[in-house]
């Protein structure tokens, strides 16, 4: 038992080295026993849904904007004559522009790979969540073994899970475990290396989608913050502190909003899209199980409360349901006490409090603040681009994710504590097979890869596809699809 002991508190170099190593073999396990061999072997021809429409719509806007248009920025697939701004097509520019490229430089239809690669850049983001989950728990102090379980938990529980069949782009599982790493090795070395490579990924992933602009400009400015405050504790100069947020925010986002100011000429945009109201966060959708399995469907009739709407839905979990319940009688005995610096403490982490902290400001971005907007139309007037980011319940992702962090942080400290092994296995054992279930029904609601060959049909050799042969387009001025959206989601 005591060898046991030894094996999972090991946090030698060795040991994070190797558990790096197993963290990518236990989430290629879990992808296997969970979502089935399918997501891995046919992902050059399969779809991680065949009827959502937003996903049908990222695919085409992708692969015609790749095979058709010249420009990187602007794409004709949708808004007929006109065309549209990139990034209101839902069309993935990280793998288009790799790809136009290859076809100037001479490549034979290089367009064919969009949806390979679309599929192999949500698969790695898996991986790479798992990895920096794990590289994350080990920077707050946690051993290998528990860094690595919990590492997988988190990932296989992120909501983002649910976007493999519909809003490709939102996908990327690894984007907000990577900027809070790079937070977290800023935090300990002190090294602005870790700011140029948190702006190189501010500008990359918001190319995506801007909504992951929203989390880590949350994430760098509370982190600045927090330095403008404890700058002489933690051994920070103030021009220190201005050239790592000019380098990690202020220089990402100017160029963020100069590439995508390129290719938009649309002057008639909708500025107030519709959903703020009905998409925003809603902290149920954080704390109830809806739509899993073993959620007592008559919850709603005996509470009154009622599961909210898909993009709501982020449940942490129970064993982060048990850490926030223990977070709220905290803050109602620091509160009883007066000990109000405590509040701005709740652990023993500068680190994770930052975390916590960015989660809360989001949190109240995506529910309060939504709903005060909403209920006040004037101030529309003010939130310029906020107003198109419609579901803001979006921004529950990163509670999510900084709750768990709690919850594993929480948990370990809780066992390192405990005198007989025993217990400590026990507990152990007990909030593993936990998180295990929770990733088993989660794994039930996603999306699994099926092939439809009709849609990689690139040369209509399918005898549904025979009646394409038929159509000479000379004939015609423009030939439109039946449209499944105007314009992206």
């Amino acid at each position: 038992m005591t060898s046991m002991h030894n094996i999972v508190t090991n946090n030698s170099k060795a040991a994070r080295y190797i558990g790096a190593g197993l963290t990518i073999v236990a989430t290629l396990v879990v992808i296997r026993l969970f979502f089935g061999a399918g997501l891995l072997s046919n992902a050059h021809h399969s779809f991680f849904s065949l009827w959502s429409e937003d996903l049908i719509k990222d695919v085409y806007t992708t692969t015609y904007h790749t095979k058709y248009d010249s420009s990187y920025t602007h794409c004709t697939a949708m808004a007929y004559p006109y065309g549209e701004q990139y990034t209101y097509t839902g069309l993935q520019i990280l793998v288009s522009a790799p790809l136009q490229l290859l076809e100037k430089m001479g490549v034979k239809d290089a367009w064919k790979a969009c949806l390979p690669l679309i599929n192999f850049y949500i698969i790695i983001s898996i991986f790479l969540c798992a990895l920096f989950l794990y590289l994350l728990l080990n920077e707050l102090k946690i051993p290998p073994i528990p860094s690595l379980l919990g590492a997988i938990g988190i990932t296989f529980l992120m909501p983002q899970i649910q976007r493999m069949g519909g809003h490709l782009t939102l996908s990327y599982l690894c984007v907000i475990p990577m900027a809070l790493y790079f937070i977290a090795k800023l935090h300990n070395t002190h090294h602005w290396k870790w700011s140029v490579f948190y702006g190189i990924l501010l500008i990359i992933s918001s190319l995506s989608h801007p909504y992951y602009l929203a989390f880590l400009s949350d994430i760098s400015i509370v982190y600045m913050v927090y330095l403008l405050f404890t700058h002489k504790k933690n051994q920070w100069t103030i021009p220190q502190i201005g050239w790592n947020f000019c380098l990690q925010f202020i220089l990402p986002v100017m160029v963020f909003f100069g590439l995508t100011s390129i290719g938009n000429i649309a002057l008639d945009r909708t500025a107030i899209p519709n959903g703020m109201h009905q998409y925003r966060g809603r902290v149920e959708g954080l704390v109830f199980p809806f739509h899993r399995v073993y959620f007592d469907k008559e919850f709603g009739k005996l509470t009154g409360i009622h599961p909210t709407c898909w993009e709501t839905c982020c449940y942490i979990g129970i064993i982060a349901d048990i850490s926030l319940a223990v977070w709220f009688v905290r803050i109602i005995i620091d509160l009883f006490h007066r000990r109000i610096t405590s509040l701005f403490r709740p652990t023993d982490s500068p680190l994770l409090n930052i975390f916590l902290w960015a989660s809360i400001l989001l949190y109240l971005a995506s529910s309060l603040v939504a709903n005060i907007i909403t209920q006040n139309p004037i101030l529309f007037d003010y939130i310029s681009a906020f107003a198109q980011l419609r579901a803001l319940g979006r921004l529950l992702w990163l509670p999510f994710v900084s709750l768990n962090l709690l919850a594993v942080y929480w948990v370990w400290q809780w066992i390192s504590k405990m005198d007989k092994k025993w217990c400590q296995i026990a507990v152990f054992s007990l909030v593993c097979l936990a998180y295990g279930y929770e990733v088993y029904t989660h794994s039930k609601l996603s999306i699994y890869p099926q092939a439809y060959p009709q849609w990689t049909d690139y040369d209509n050799k399918t005898p549904e596809n025979q009646w394409v042969a038929q159509i000479n387009p000379s004939d015609y001025q423009a030939i439109l699809p039946l449209p499944i959206f105007h314009i992206g989601s």
